[in-house]
């Protein structure tokens, strides 16, 4: 049975569950991962058990017998309830803090589309693929960081223009590759003092293409923005003086680090893709 079919069934008054049934569906849900929890479900069966567990000594069709034995369950169970509806609190706590607010909830003022990025219990969950991810123009290939890529097997390679102005020298660059993946690692340190490293992931076989733009962001950021430049939606992280840009152009994906840059400094790169 499906849980609107349970909900529809405990709140009609033909009801037929024990209070054993409706127990065991509560302490079901309770148990799932908070994502899976359906917490309509677990309010009502708390609702319906904290009624008769609590409400039972006030009914008088019981006889002697049957209200000792109700009674003696009441003491018993008392306890159990109370512990599960501080359960249910936490559970619906940890829903609604990790799971069921967007990011663009919790930081509205940077205007984040939760299809794009969502933020999850202390980080950052992302799917480029619901984005724009088609850039309308690529970088200049006489530059010679764009040279050097399309050599090592890359094409129409998209960086940001605030980049391009580096010299880059041959140990810079480290590039690998194997079935999967062509993969390249570029060190780089700018004028201004930000420094860092540019992660390019392209993805050669198309039984990877399911992973494209989809990846958890760790908790050392915790802000994010949301830009469109050159047809690519484009999210840029922060946490005070550490920086972090992310953006695909169909098969691949780039990931750029930097260190002792602003968020307003790595806006600012970002915009010049």
């Amino acid at each position: 049975m499906d849980n609107l079919t349970l909900l529809k069934t405990l709140k009609s008054k033909s009801m037929t569950f024990s209070l054993e049934e409706i127990q065991e569906i509560m302490d079901e849900e309770l148990n799932k991962n908070p994502e899976e929890m359906d917490t309509e479900l677990i309010d009502l069966c708390a609702e319906i058990l904290d009624k008769v567990y609590f409400n039972t000594q006030g009914e008088t069709a019981a006889s002697g017998t049957e209200s000792k034995s109700i009674n003696e369950n009441t003491k018993k169970n008392s306890k159990g309830i109370k512990f599960r509806k501080v359960l249910l609190i936490a559970a619906i706590f940890i829903i609604i803090t990790s799971i069921a607010i967007p990011v663009n909830a919790r930081y509205v003022h940077y205007e984040t589309s939760d299809k794009i990025v969502q933020f999850f219990s202390g980080h950052f969950k992302i799917d480029l693929r619901s984005g724009n991810k088609n850039t309308i123009s690529h970088s200049d290939e006489n530059i010679d960081i764009v040279k050097n890529l399309n050599d090592a097997g890359f094409e129409s390679i998209i960086l940001p223009s605030d980049l391009l102005k580096n010299d880059y020298a041959k140990d810079d660059i480290s590039i690998s590759k194997d079935e999967s993946y062509l993969t390249a690692e570029i060190d780089f340190k700018m004028d201004n003092d930000i420094s860092g490293y540019i992660s390019i992931i392209k993805h050669r076989t198309t039984l990877t293409e399911f992973a494209i733009g989809q990846e958890d962001i760790n908790d050392q950021y915790d802000s994010v923005k949301q830009i469109t430049v050159n047809g690519m939606d484009i999210l840029v992280f922060n946490h005070e003086e550490k920086s972090h840009i992310e953006y695909v152009d169909n098969n691949i994906e780039y990931s750029i680090f930097l260190d002792k840059c602003s968020f307003d400094s790595a806006i600012k790169i970002a915009e010049s893709l």
